[in-house]
């Protein structure tokens, strides 16, 4: 059970941790600092 708890969360955090980033930083970044915030992402 120790081994399934680690293995289930590192993959868990860090799709939610992906995808609330960007859902976030796209929605929040919808004016002139979308372009600097994507260029980031995109570089």
């Amino acid at each position: 059970m120790e081994q399934n708890v680690p293995v289930y969360v590192a993959p868990v955090v860090l799709d939610a941790g992906a995808v609330a980033e960007v859902t976030l930083g796209s929605n929040n970044f919808d004016t002139a600092d979308d372009t600097q915030y994507v260029k980031s992402q995109d570089d």
